[in-house]
């Protein structure tokens, strides 16, 4: 699926668990589907099915662990299950009003630790950024007068449901007091993340796997066209949802992306 590769420093200091972090190895997926495309209502109506179940060994993925290294590194921490069900709907319920639909169900769950398990989400937990439902549903009415003009209107709301940002739980990081091998000595107590803490004590950070809330997107557009020409008039995230689409504090400081606010512009558009 993917090929291996080397860490730039995987470890502060050199020991024999170091040693197991220096490389990593490929990750492998076997997929199993079957599925179908299914025209219906004297093909007015397009269906096309497919279910699954993916087998995802020696998953690679990245981690900040400061009581490793200072550095990001890579490596084989999981392997983790995928059953689902996807499929996509184009319906022409009339010669000018046609409906597309599409949607996905995933039940993915981590099956084996391969690394340090105080670091990663339970087995049994999900995957990241994997919410188990999420679908779309889009109309557009489109017709043609006698000039040649194609007018159209169109709205469509898409829906992602609820998820977590990454399998890595906690990471507490143990504020040095000595290191032999940095030659490191924290004598005096230093401000983190707003807290004070002195020589021996315990740091905990912002959680590094967040829980991302379900939203809902509805855009919406009205324009014409004709020949290669198209003018239209759009409208993005109409409702002026706020939808947590990655968390991260993973570096001990919690951020969110989210959308655009509500857009509204005008978009002229030629086809070579």
């Amino acid at each position: 699926f993917r090929p291996g590769g080397f860490n730039r420093k995987p470890c502060n200091a050199t020991t024999a668990a170091c040693d197991g972090l220096k490389y990593y190895v490929p990750d492998e997926v076997k997929n199993y589907e079957i599925g179908g495309k299914f025209p219906l209502m004297n093909r007015r109506m397009q269906l096309n099915l497919a279910a699954y179940q993916i087998d995802w060994t020696n998953i690679q993925q990245t981690i900040f662990d400061q009581n490793i290294s200072n550095q990001t590194f890579t490596t084989n921490f999981t392997n983790a299950r995928i059953r689902g069900l996807e499929g996509d709907v184009t319906w022409r319920a009339t010669p000018e009003f046609t409906i597309n639909s599409a949607f996905s169900y995933n039940d993915s769950k981590l099956t084996k630790w391969l690394k340090n398990a105080s670091v990663l989400r339970p087995v049994g937990s999900p995957l990241a950024l994997s919410p188990k439902f999420q679908g779309n549903i889009r109309g557009r009415y489109e017709w043609e007068t006698t000039s040649g003009l194609r007018p159209y209107v169109q709205a469509g709301v898409n829906y992602v449901g609820k998820s977590i940002s990454t399998v890595f739980d906690n990471v507490d990081i143990k504020f040095p007091t000595f290191n032999a091998h940095l030659g490191y000595v924290a004598q005096v107590p230093v401000v983190y993340n707003g807290v004070t803490v002195k020589p021996g004590d315990v740091i905990v950070p912002v959680r590094a796997s967040e829980d991302q809330k379900a939203y809902t997107m509805v855009n919406a557009a009205i324009g014409a066209g004709r020949d290669n020409w198209t003018i239209e008039l759009f409208g993005e995230n109409m409702t002026n949802a706020k939808p947590e689409l990655f968390k991260s504090g993973n570096d001990g400081e919690l951020r969110v992306t989210t959308s655009r606010p509500r857009t509204i512009g005008l978009r002229l558009s030629y086809k070579m």
